[in-house]
């Protein structure tokens, strides 16, 4: 285990699962992402899930069936992914800030995916250098000041919710106690997937009216 990723279960919760992962089920599951899996793997099997900076970052369990759902669970592509109007599957999301962003394993990268927009980016090399960007600007990459003052206001965060923009950021929306409300985890991946399929083609500066009651595939969300 890497001195930056000892660091980060240092200062988290105990696993969300005591259970340990059955060793042959998750070596054959991560097998197809390659290095970063198999650096997941790892750490899941050092600790099955947990969080960390008062609940504003999530890695989630193996596997599981109740809030927060597992890497399993929360990776078909049935839960949320297919709300998208494009293929996700190729994304491994293993992680979360306080916001729903999703850190997730693209071959051999580790990425960030933004649900309101849809966008992709990379954001580090491996799990070790992905801990150290998190420990470095931990404040920024998980939403922690946020999630410690929306605590103290309101109540804790329940397992399986996270904080989502009453406007939201991509739109304009404010980074501030009064624009947050919590929702359920699901439900904000597949409210944003509704916007994300609105604005996907939009220039910059172009007028937009987002219908935030209905997405592509004929749901509804919110």
């Amino acid at each position: 285990m890497s001195t930056a990723l000892e660091r980060i279960l240092e200062i988290s919760s105990g696993a969300i699962v005591s259970q340990k992962p059955d060793k042959l089920q998750i070596a054959s599951y991560f097998k197809k992402w390659h290095s970063r899996g198999s650096e997941l793997e790892q750490l899941i099997s050092t600790r099955n899930g947990f969080w960390t900076y008062e609940s504003s970052l999530l890695v989630r369990p193996f596997s599981n069936s109740k809030p927060p759902l597992g890497i399993i669970e929360w990776n078909d592509e049935n839960l949320w992914k297919s709300d998208f109007d494009w293929d996700l599957n190729h994304i491994l999301c293993f992680a979360e800030d306080l916001f729903g962003c999703q850190f997730c394993i693209v071959e051999e990268k580790v990425c960030l995916f933004d649900p309101e927009t849809g966008q992709l980016e990379n954001f580090a090399n491996s799990l070790q250098d992905w801990a150290m960007a998190i420990i470095g600007d931990f404040e920024f990459r998980t939403g922690y000041p946020l999630a410690h003052a929306w605590q103290i206001k309101n109540s804790i965060l329940i397992p399986g919710s996270r904080l989502l923009p009453k406007i939201p950021f991509a739109l304009g929306g404010k980074y501030d106690l009064e624009n947050l409300y919590a929702s359920k985890d699901v439900d904000g991946m597949i409210f944003r997937a509704n916007i994300a399929n609105q604005i996907r083609n939009i220039s910059d500066g172009e007028k937009i009216i987002i219908d935030i009651m209905s997405n592509s595939k004929g749901g509804t969300s919110g």
